[in-house]
């Protein structure tokens, strides 16, 4: 455990998708209960960060946070927009017609 994470007053918000490739979700859990005053918001979804996958409903928690200073509830659980793979990719390879 590092000494002194759990000194600050103001509550702290951590995000984390269930599964993203480099910072495994059970690594967010314990960051956040190491922080103490924290809260830990979950993406149910895939990919590094909530930025490249974006989830509105994280988006209005983090707003709700840095504007207004609440923490959404705990073990809030929020969802993807778009499943990953899902947007179609120009086929910029085809030979034209």
């Amino acid at each position: 455990m590092v000494i002194g994470w759990n000194r600050s007053k103001t509550p702290i918000l951590t995000v984390n998708t269930v599964f993203d490739p480099a910072t495994p979700y059970r690594a967010a859990q314990a960051t956040t209960a190491q922080l103490g005053n924290a809260r830990l918001l979950t993406v149910a979804g895939y990919g590094h960060t909530t930025l490249n996958n974006p989830s509105s409903c994280a988006n209005t928690h983090e707003s709700n946070y840095v504007v207004r200073g609440v923490l959404p509830t705990p073990h809030t659980v929020c969802q993807q927009d778009t499943p990953p793979f899902t947007q179609p990719v120009s086929d910029q390879s085809a030979p034209p017609s």
